[in-house]
């Protein structure tokens, strides 16, 4: 069965040995980019990697075009970073000084000195972003007239870069994607809002590998920083390994294996059988910024989308419904209301009962015909009392603070936090939908 479906099972540990010990390397246009996003020693340490497998280091002509059309975005990206910082901390600057204003009359609290003293600590950091920016843009001034990451690249690759497909090969790969892609046949499908024909890149890589394949008859180690289901088998958020279809087609071109690493997982198994000396902050870094990938991001910002949302709308539940101070003190009022309608209607019935037997004592020629009501009087006076204390009660309950007006205005200044960040949120998603990596 296995032969049947091998792109269903990891690969054998005979198969692991021969793609680590002939294997041809080949990484995707972002794992090249990601050189530029790498602190300098992390990229040099990865460079050395590279270079210790030099000689079975290649990759498709599409890689080097978009490494090369590419690289300068990646430089500018990292630039453009000191901009979101600054505005990330303006925003946290904001998102302080307002709810502490609000305690600016405590009692114990010193408003006005912690404002200060967060927006001393908020100007230190905003000099030390400037700071690093100004050394950032001198390092980009001088890398544009001497990039040593394109340098090393450009030596590493030297002879090891596939053939460029001619217009009508590209045309039939295409053609025949618009075809898989319809089908969500991968590689690339999830690229189909790109527009033609930049949406089938991937598809053109992994056309140039197959011809690779074809040719040298070769397992192949594929480094791919893309974490979409196009490229990789995933079940409950986990990667469980290449595409089935993408295994089962590469050996039916090579009659070998083809296995994909994510670029830590790469380094993590190079170190495990070289021992090359890398660092856990090597690889952790490496991990870090392929974790950061628009992609990645992208569905960390819809997530934090949804959860947003649902807190919201639980929110404005609280807040339109009423307070339990506010239903107790409703319930007392029926209820008292309820007890002031019945005291009224005694005090109606003793009244009429009252002029009744006066007229009946007077009838019988009782000589003090009103002397023989005053039990019942008595009575009438007592539920007198008890509908003034009634009265009361309510007027109280009318006139008593509800308690829910600092409440309500604290609710409402969770919603206003709750829709900046929904606001800001949605901001960053459209701009990861925008601005993908290759």
């Amino acid at each position: 069965m296995k032969s049947q479906f091998r792109g269903y099972y990891p690969p054998s540990t005979d198969e692991y040995a021969t793609l680590w010990a002939e294997g041809t390397v080949i990484l995707d246009t972002n794992s090249l980019l990601n050189l530029y996003r790498y602190s300098e020693g992390t990229g040099l340490q990865f460079l050395n990697v590279l270079e210790d497998l030099k000689e079975r280091l290649w990759i498709p002509a599409q890689v080097a075009r978009e490494f090369l059309e590419n690289r300068l975005g990646v430089i500018h990206e990292q630039t453009s970073a000191y901009e979101k910082v600054r505005e990330a901390l303006e925003s946290s600057r904001k998102a302080f000084r307002v709810p502490v204003s609000h305690f600016k009359r405590h009692s114990s609290l010193d408003a006005e000195h912690l404002i200060q003293l967060f927006e001393e600590s908020l100007d230190m950091v905003a000099v030390e972003i400037s700071v690093s920016e100004k050394g950032h843009r001198l390092t980009v001034e001088q890398a544009r007239e001497a990039d040593a990451v394109l340098s090393v690249v450009t030596s590493l690759y030297e002879g090891r870069v596939g053939t460029e497909f001619t217009a009508s090969e590209l045309a039939a790969v295409y053609s025949e994607g618009a075809k898989r892609y319809a089908a969500d046949v991968p590689p690339g499908y999830k690229d189909s809002a790109k527009g033609d024909p930049g949406k089938y890149g991937d598809l053109v890589i992994w056309k140039q590998i197959l011809q690779k394949a074809e040719g040298a008859r070769s397992s192949a180690i594929f480094v791919t920083d893309d974490g979409k289901e196009d490229w990789w088998r995933i079940f409950h958020g986990q990667r469980l390994g290449p595409r089935p279809e993408l295994v089962d087609e590469y050996f039916s071109i090579s009659g070998k294996r083809v296995h994909f690493y994510s670029p830590e997982q790469f380094l993590r198994e190079a170190q495990s059988r070289f021992s090359l000396g890398l660092t856990e902050e090597t690889i952790g870094e490496v991990e870090e910024v392929s974790t950061q990938s628009p992609e990645r991001l992208k569905h960390v910002a819809e997530r934090r989308l949804v959860e947003l949302t649902a807190r919201r709308e639980n929110l404005l539940k609280v807040i339109d419904r009423p307070s339990p101070r506010s239903r107790r003190t409703t319930e007392l009022r029926s209820k008292r209301l309820a007890e002031r309608e019945g005291l009224l209607q005694q005090i109606e019935t003793l009244e009429a009962a009252y002029s009744s037997q006066i007229r009946e004592a007077a009838s019988q020629g009782h000589a003090d015909a009103e002397s023989t009501g005053l039990g019942m009087r008595r009575i009438q006076s007592e539920t007198r009392a008890r509908l003034l204390r009634v009265d009361q009660g309510l007027a109280e309950l009318d006139e008593a603070p509800s308690g829910i007006g600092s409440q309500h205005e604290g609710f409402l200044r969770q919603l206003a936090i709750l829709d900046a960040e929904l606001s800001e949120t949605a901001e960053a998603l459209a701009e990861y939908e925008g601005n993908e990596r290759v």
